[in-house]
């Protein structure tokens, strides 16, 4: 999904709120696009993570709610 709205998220930037099974596959996809990548904690299996990207008109306000979250 993320390769394919590429065009679209470079043109947005919109914040991306994702649940993902492999980490090492969507990590490099979104950090190319360079945005960064909080965890919002994590199933068994599955973890979801937030990523925004610096230049996003929202950056600010949502990086400061994440104050106690992961950056990875």
């Amino acid at each position: 999904v993320i390769k394919g709205a590429t065009k679209t998220i470079k043109h947005s930037l919109p914040i991306l709120i994702v649940e993902v099974k492999d980490k090492n596959t969507f990590l490099p996809l979104v950090k190319d696009l360079g945005y960064e990548v909080w965890s919002l904690g994590s199933e068994r299996f599955d973890e979801d993570i937030i990523c925004i990207h610096p230049d996003s008109p929202h950056y600010k306000n949502v990086k400061s709610k994440l104050s106690n979250k992961t950056c990875i």
